[in-house]
């Protein structure tokens, strides 16, 4: 995800074509009149238009993505309840150390929902309403992603420590298989927990990394829309963008 700054405020020159677009006057030149400047132009574009993350790759890998994640997503729910059920009976006790690995279920079961609402151009306010990410604007704006928020860093470590102490507390208190298989699910959702969540899920969002926006120019007689890659910090026509990326469509 890139640093929180405006989208255009690094860049040197503005493409002409982009620039004839958004002000709707190709009769400026003809006539001589002075051009405004085009960081004000773009800039009053981005401010009325629709802002959208788009996910980096072809609508059918965005799918096939999307229920690959809800897969494991709903694998580590389900080894995560299994775990409690036998190390609680292991125990015959429900112990601290499980109700925070519950905690972390539950923050997976939001990440099924986070999962099920993304869509291939996902608006940014919605965006950041159900993603991992922190969102500030920035001077046009626009809701920029940012870091990954605190409490999932922190519960993911936290359940990786539970398990272990869960394990080390087992084989004190139950007999050897259920000791044994208790050791198994917990060891199962500790690599899953950072499996699922780093290497699959966040791995997904973090997919929303071009912006889109999407309006009607200067002079109100034309939708366009224009793509921003903040990785070659460069800006493109939606056209132009999908000819240069058509693994994109």
């Amino acid at each position: 995800m890139s640093e929180n700054k405006t989208v255009f405020e690094r860049l040197d020159e503005i493409d002409a074509k982009l620039d004839k677009a958004i002000s709707g006057n190709s009769q400026r030149e003809t006539i001589q009149l002075p051009r405004e400047n085009p960081q004000i132009t773009l800039k009053r574009f981005i401010g009325r238009a629709r802002k959208e993350y788009m996910w980096m790759g072809s609508r059918a890998d965005f799918e096939t993505e999307k229920q690959t994640v809800l897969k494991f997503v709903w694998i580590l729910i389900g080894v995560g309840l299994l775990a409690t059920i036998i190390t609680s009976i292991a125990f015959k006790l429900y112990s601290t150390f499980t109700l925070f690995e519950n905690i972390w279920l539950i923050m997976m079961l939001c990440t099924v929902k986070y999962i099920h609402k993304a869509q291939y151009y996902y608006e940014c306010f919605e965006f950041s309403e159900n993603s991992f990410f922190r969102f500030e604007l920035d001077g046009d704006g626009v809701l920029r992603c940012g870091q990954l928020k605190k409490k999932y860093k922190c519960f993911s470590v936290i359940t990786c420590i539970c398990a272990i102490c869960n394990i080390i507390v087992v084989w004190m208190e139950a007999n050897m298989m259920l000791a044994l298989i208790a050791t198994l699910f917990e060891l199962a959702l500790g690599v899953l927990s950072i499996y699922v969540f780093y290497f699959k899920a966040l791995d997904f969002f973090c997919g929303y990394c071009h912006l889109r926006f999407t309006g009607r120019n200067d002079s109100n007689t034309q939708t366009i829309s224009i793509i921003y890659d903040p990785l070659l910090n460069k800006l493109y026509a939606e056209e132009d963008y999908l000819k240069q990326f058509p693994f994109c469509k």
